[in-house]
């Protein structure tokens, strides 16, 4: 049983009404569906503020052993998430396709450096 059924069967009997006539009240006003997208929503962000956060420490002083196509895709993530004004660009409208060797090792680097490096190829790149 999820935690949203757990509470609609104590909030029902409160209310006056059966589980069924909630149940009913609920999906003909399509909450489930709006907490899902509410809860993906949620998951979603958690996702941009930790790579936004892990690209801004730049703390690292040292070279760690790196997922290149997992650093990749977290570069792709964070440019999605730039917008300028001034100079035009919004990379929610411009399609950013990730090819790499799946079979390609970790690389010994500086991630936030080749993160830095990538983004500016994105933002100075052709058309630019």
């Amino acid at each position: 049983m999820s935690w949203r059924e757990g509470m609609a069967q104590i909030a029902a009997p409160k209310a006056g009404f059966s589980m069924d006539a909630l149940a009913t009240y609920l999906s003909e006003r399509r909450i489930p569906n709006l907490m899902d997208s509410m809860e993906s929503a949620g998951e979603y962000t958690a996702k941009v503020v930790s790579n936004i956060l892990a690209f801004a420490r730049n703390d690292q002083q040292f070279k760690v052993s790196t997922d290149i196509g997992a650093l990749l895709t977290d570069t792709r993530e964070l440019a999605r998430n730039d917008f300028d004004m001034k100079k035009g660009y919004d990379f929610r409208n411009i399609q950013i396709h990730v090819h790499h060797d799946t079979v390609l090792s970790k690389v010994e680097c500086h991630p936030t450096m080749i993160q830095q490096v990538i983004l500016n190829i994105f933002k100075k790149g052709p058309g630019r």
